[in-house]
């Protein structure tokens, strides 16, 4: 567990015990765990790797400082030779595994974009590696596919989103912040269709994602929204196989578990169906 104190806390899941606990800069994100190591980023743009079993620091990667972030975070992607550090400049770090030393980094920032006084730029959506590809965006509004052995970028579009995506065999599936899902190849990007799910709700706070998401579960695609609507989406055409609506809004994604769909609500609620 990590907080915005910068605690990490290893906790013993059977009675609840602290292992180890350790103070650092305020977390952004949660941690990543793989093999014996533990990922986790920081507010000012820092990755720091523990130990898993006794919370003794291994590396860190330091990149540049920026004034604002998001509100928002993302994690660490990693495989067995290379962790993915998502920035808040809007680039991605490769990172060797094993000592932190810097292989590539990638820019994911549209030049010259304005948005108000000030622009935000932070990875808030995957990064997720699938076989020879990253998938990432940056909140300036560039979505890529890049290759993972050079941080080529292999095909990007221009959409703005902090959810993460879903790629299954040569699909990929990304909800922008406006509420727009997409279905696209995953060798070309090209466009196979186009959901917009924001005309499909009320929306309830325009400074906010309409919708989280989405999370392919059973076969099908799942989109939680903001007033309270839960779609259950056709993943080949896009169309919506009907929908319920939850207690209170929910502006997380939900989760599955076995044959267990998660979700969690505004008003502190945990709500599972099957």
């Amino acid at each position: 567990v990590s907080n915005s104190y910068g605690d990490i806390i290893n906790i013993n899941t059977e009675d609840g015990e602290i292992r180890w606990r350790v103070n650092g800069n305020p977390a952004q994100g949660s941690p990543s765990v793989y093999q014996d190591y533990l990922f986790q980023m920081t507010i000012y743009n820092e990755l720091f790797v523990y130990n898993i079993y006794t919370g003794e620091e291994v590396w860190r990667y330091v990149s540049s400082l920026v004034s604002a972030i998001s509100n928002g975070g993302t994690s660490p992607a990693i495989t067995s030779k290379v962790v993915i550090f998502p920035g808040n400049t809007g680039e991605l770090f490769a990172l060797d595994l094993n000592t932190g030393s810097l292989i590539w980094n990638s820019n994911l920032v549209v030049e010259g974009s304005l948005s108000g006084t000030l622009e935000l730029n932070d990875i808030d959506s995957g990064p997720v590696i699938h076989n020879d590809l990253i998938f990432a965006a940056s909140l300036s509004g560039i979505f890529a596919a890049i290759d993972t052995l050079s941080g080529v970028i292999v095909w990007d579009i221009l959409i703005k989103t902090s959810n993460s995506p879903v790629v299954n065999g040569n699909g990929v599936f990304i909800l922008s912040d406006d509420g727009i899902l997409i279905n696209l190849l995953r060798n070309n990007g090209k466009i196979r269709w186009i959901n917009d799910i924001a005309e499909q709700i009320d929306v309830k706070e325009e400074n906010k994602s309409v919708c989280k998401g989405p999370l392919l579960a059973a076969d099908n695609l799942w989109v939680v929204c903001q007033d309270k609507k839960v779609f259950k989406i056709d993943p080949y055409d896009g169309v919506v196989i009907n929908s319920f609506n939850l207690d209170s809004p929910s502006y997380i994604s939900p989760i599955v578990i076995k044959d267990i769909l998660i979700f969690y609500t505004e008003d502190a609620e945990v709500i599972t169906y099957r």
